[in-house]
């Protein structure tokens, strides 16, 4: 999911914004509970594809085969007709949809495992859950993924801004991430409209990169994010997981603001530490993702020191170039492909 940027002045509507306003009902009061759990799954799954990717309601049709008039009447509880067909036709629709198959790119490891079922439980207890790591562990990728693949419509993804923000800025940060349109609304009405969205049972909300918060923004702003999180989790009863790096615990439990942020802690927090290097597990399904066996030699020696000095991120990266540079030559790629290219980017840097 891209996460977009706010600023304090309310833009005009874009095109597919105006279009979207036949949909008839804004997304915070998206009501489905005249349909059954199934049906309202798949109804919400589509319902987020379509905000995510600023469809129409001409391409909602397009991807679906759903006319622009029966989803506008699905979507408002009006529809007259047995809305099963409607739902089994969407269904039909998503099996061959590539945002809700299997993602191919995605590397599952012991750090998305434990992650994953931190989620899953930070969703069904309806807690606050605290997790830190260093950088280029691949935290942001997993929370995507969880994102993408899980409760579509349930689960939000919010990434922190680091070039500071005002709380105002941060809720309608917020709620953009959340598909709640800010315009012509007040930071007041947000809230409330966050609070309501997040009530309505089984939802999740992920705050990535919340060290950013406490690195950029005054001191004020600070207190203020945290008590509005506090009172997201307190009035709504969602699930609340909060990611960031190891400064982000020391914020937390170390720093000037540990009274403040005592209150959050407080509730029912789950406090998690990712462990900072991958297993030899983890490499190996990496490697063998882009069809490498574990190396032997300077190819091994050079896996270390992107291993030790960076992590799996930059590792991709490395693997990724590597692969560029056979595809180029039209071979099948090998290590030695990957330590080639590798050496042309030392030769560049020197």
């Amino acid at each position: 999911m891209t996460t977009p940027t706010t600023a304090l002045s309310i833009p005009a509507p874009s095109a597919h914004m105006r279009e979207a306003k036949g949909f008839g009902i804004a997304t915070e009061n998206l009501d489905l509970t005249r349909y059954t759990p199934a049906q309202q799954e798949i109804l919400n799954f589509w319902w987020h594809v379509a905000k995510d990717k600023g469809w129409s309601l001409r391409e909602f049709d397009r991807q679906t085969g759903v006319s622009t008039t029966t989803l506008t009447r699905v979507y408002r509880g009006i529809y007259e007709a047995d809305v099963a067909s409607v739902v089994a036709r969407l269904t039909k629709a998503r099996e061959t949809f590539s945002h809700a198959v299997e993602n191919p790119e995605f590397i599952s490891t012991s750090l998305a495992k434990i992650m994953f079922t931190a989620f899953d439980k930070t969703r069904a207890l309806r807690n606050v859950t605290i997790m830190w790591g260093v950088k280029g562990i691949g935290k942001t990728t997993v929370m995507l993924e969880y994102t993408r693949a899980n409760n579509h419509g349930h689960t939000f993804y919010v990434r922190c801004m680091g070039s500071g923000c005002t709380i105002g800025q941060f809720i309608r940060h917020v709620a953009d991430s959340m598909h709640i349109s800010g315009t012509a609304r007040t930071t007041y009405e947000l809230r409330r409209s966050i609070i309501a969205y997040l009530s309505k049972g089984s939802r999740l909300l992920i705050i990535d990169e919340l060290h950013e918060i406490f690195l950029t923004c005054a001191n004020r702003t600070i207190i203020q994010v945290c008590e509005f999180l506090r009172e997201l989790a307190d009035v709504s009863d969602c699930g609340l997981a909060l990611v960031g790096t190891d400064k982000l615990y020391n914020q937390f439990f170390q720093g000037s603001h540990k009274e403040v942020l005592g209150q959050l802690v407080d509730r029912g927090t789950v406090q998690i530490q990712l462990k900072p290097k991958p297993t030899k597990a983890d490499i190996i399904s990496f490697l063998r993702h882009y069809g490498l066996e574990f190396p032997e030699g300077d190819a091994l020696q050079l896996l270390n020191d992107i291993i030790a000095s960076n992590g799996l991120r930059k590792l991709t990266q490395h693997l990724r170039d590597g692969q560029a540079y056979a595809n180029k030559r039209g071979e099948q790629t090998a290590w030695q492909h990957v330590v080639d290219a590798h050496a042309d980017l030392q030769s560049l840097s020197r």
